[in-house]
């Protein structure tokens, strides 16, 4: 009865074929059918949802048919109005994934559709929410905020994504590209963590190169926490390209686990694919890392894998930076990998101890692995325990 059902599964038919999404149902929808009928993310014609098997007062629905979550306003004609970024747990849509996550409670994860996403992502104070791509969702900012973070050095850096004081916050399946942004004349950041926890995952990240100095991918800085109290973070399954002076970098109190990521530079850029930075300590397990073999204009060298105790000087308490580095591919780089920094006056009484464990590290242009500690006589060291690596090929 088409004045009454909008759809209608006779008995017999298969549900689990069937998909009613983000539609205007003005009429209901029955199933007769075998198992349940999946109608999520559609407008009953009442806010609070269908009647019948729910609990609203618009279009009926019959039971074995699943209409939670659904929308609380009606799709416009316009398929720029159609819903593209939703809180799934509280039924909200959005225009902006900024909104969306300054929006979110705790435990909330936010999904957002197709599209190209333009706009600057700056949020504080966030708590256990995970930002979910559900489809060919490209972030591509196209203007940036300063850090404004309150460490005089870095205050006027910009970014387009700005995470600060956050615990959780998770960003996966998206594809970051940050070519609109990118300025030779700027110091910036792509995504930046700051006394932040998180992951990122499962991402496609990069286009920062430029004919300029200081571009970051990705970096992770925890000055508000202490040794004994880190921010964790988690960046693993991503591919990183193109990613400037560094894809990611650490540094402050991050303990950071780094996991099955291909990082790879085709640019002619000076860098690292990873720099685990100063205080940070963590595990860079199973990651493919090449390309990086542009060599700094300051005699420094680029490397695939970059550890160090640098910006460590006002450090009062000595301690020990824990770092293990396994399961790796690292090859066509300058160096593979290196363990210390070689400028004088850096660092202090920070220990490096790393273990160093079943990496293959090969092609590399200048070495495969590079140890050096320019300031033991201040108290750094470098310590590595290495076994099982093959490291050949090496000029």
């Amino acid at each position: 009865n088409s004045t009454t059902t909008a759809v209608y599964l006779h008995s017999g038919a298969d549900a689990s074929q069937v998909t009613v999404n983000r539609n205007n149902l003005f009429s209901g929808v029955a199933n007769d059918g075998d198992g349940q009928l999946n109608a999520t993310y559609n407008w009953w014609g009442d806010e609070d949802g269908p009647s019948g098997a729910g609990f609203g007062d618009g279009s009926t629905v019959s039971e074995d048919v699943d209409f939670s979550p659904y929308l609380d306003a009606p799709i416009e004609n316009d398929p720029a109005q159609t819903v593209k970024i939703l809180n799934v747990d509280q039924n909200e849509s959005y225009t902006s994934i900024q909104a969306a996550i300054r929006a979110a409670n705790a435990g909330d994860t936010i999904e957002v559709a197709d599209g190209t996403y333009p706009n600057v992502i700056n949020v504080t104070d966030v708590q256990n929410v995970t930002v979910r791509a559900t489809g060919d969702a490209t972030i591509k900012p196209t203007a940036m905020v300063t850090w404004d973070v309150g460490n005089s050095g870095q205050q006027s850096r910009e970014t387009p994504i700005r995470v600060v004081d956050a615990e959780n916050l998770s960003f996966e399946g998206y594809t970051f590209d940050f070519g609109q942004v990118k300025d030779a004349n700027k110091q910036f950041a792509g995504i930046l963590y700051w006394n932040s926890t998180g992951s990122l995952r499962n991402n496609h990240i990069g286009n920062t190169s430029t004919s300029g100095f200081y571009e970051q991918t990705t970096i992770f800085q925890a000055e508000g926490y202490t040794h004994d109290d880190r921010a964790p973070v988690v960046v693993a399954n991503n591919t990183y390209r193109n990613t400037g002076r560094q894809g990611l970098v650490t540094h402050g109190y991050v303990d950071a686990h780094v996991e099955n990521n291909e990082f790879h530079s085709a640019d002619d850029d000076a860098g690292y694919a990873i720099e685990l930075g100063s205080e940070s300590t963590g595990e860079i397990v199973d990651n493919e890392i090449h390309g990086y073999a542009d060599p700094f204009n300051s005699f420094s060298e680029s490397a695939g894998v970059y550890v160090e105790n640098a910006f460590t000087t006002d450090v009062s308490t000595p301690f020990v930076k824990s770092v293990r580095v396994a399961d790796n591919e690292i090859y066509d780089n300058q160096v593979g990998i290196q363990f210390g920094q070689t400028w004088d006056g850096y660092s202090a009484d920070v220990v490096i101890d790393a273990t160093f464990e079943n990496n293959h590290v090969y092609d590399n242009a200048l070495a495969g692995v590079h140890v050096t500690d320019e300031n033991a006589p201040e108290g750094s060291a470098v310590h590595v325990d290495a076994s099982g690596n093959i490291v050949e090929n090496n000029s």
